[in-house]
């Protein structure tokens, strides 16, 4: 996973602090996936996850979170 601090692939209207603090909201995400019951809901979850992933810059970890864990 590329260094939350380094600055590539992200924005150059987006800082470095809000960069870290999107990857931790979105890593929380993931974590509380785990109470959701319906497979749909999860999936959809994923999705979601990974879009935001891909427009911050990380596209590996938008990857792995297309294929829904």
């Amino acid at each position: 996973m590329r260094d939350i601090m380094s600055c590539k692939g992200i924005g150059f209207d987006m800082g470095c602090d809000l960069a870290k603090d999107v990857v931790e909201s979105l890593a929380n995400a993931s974590d509380s996936s785990r109470s959701l019951i319906d497979a749909s809901d999860m999936f959809v979850l994923f999705i979601e996850i990974a879009r935001l992933y891909g427009a911050i810059g990380y596209h590996r970890m938008a990857a792995f979170y297309s294929r829904g864990c």
